[in-house]
């Protein structure tokens, strides 16, 4: 008798541990599928140095699991590791995006007149719609100073 309850002990005990691993029979993948990320490459920046007012261009490719409608449609970027920037993305073939929904997104932003001279780098990175945070790629823009003539 006391080794039937230890089997059985040892077998909840297994199926528990089982369970919380993910080896588990049944084909509810919902749960695996919500933990996987986005992930952006090929990012494009143009130009990559200009003056205060200067129009840059970025386009990256944004892969995702569950689908591109899984996407927040924003674009975040860390400026000098402290500064927050979001911008709008577009991939419907309009905006700056030149052919719809193809992985690659467009955005773009303005050097702000308040900007400082110099090499300034950007980390950025995409969330879908389940919070899961993109890898980072970073890119630096120089901001030159307007040349009168």
């Amino acid at each position: 008798m006391k080794k039937s309850i230890l089997c059985f002990l040892l077998f909840l005990v297994f199926s528990w541990v089982a369970v919380e691993s993910g080896f588990s029979d049944n084909n509810d993948n919902d749960n695996v599928i919500k933990k996987v990320s986005p992930e952006i490459s090929n990012i494009k920046v143009e130009p990559l140095s200009g003056y205060n007012g200067t129009v840059i261009r970025i386009t990256l490719e944004i892969n995702d699991l569950q689908g591109l409608d899984n996407i927040r449609k924003e674009l975040y970027q860390i400026r000098e590791g402290i500064e927050p920037i979001v911008l709008k993305l577009s991939d419907d073939g309009t905006h700056g995006d030149t052919v719809a929904n193809d992985s690659i997104f467009y955005a773009e932003t303005i050097v702000p007149k308040t900007a400082a001279k110099g090499v300034h780098e950007f980390h950025v990175f995409v969330f879908d719609k389940d919070g899961n945070k993109s890898n980072t790629l970073t890119y630096k823009f120089t901001v030159s100073e307007l040349l009168e003539v």
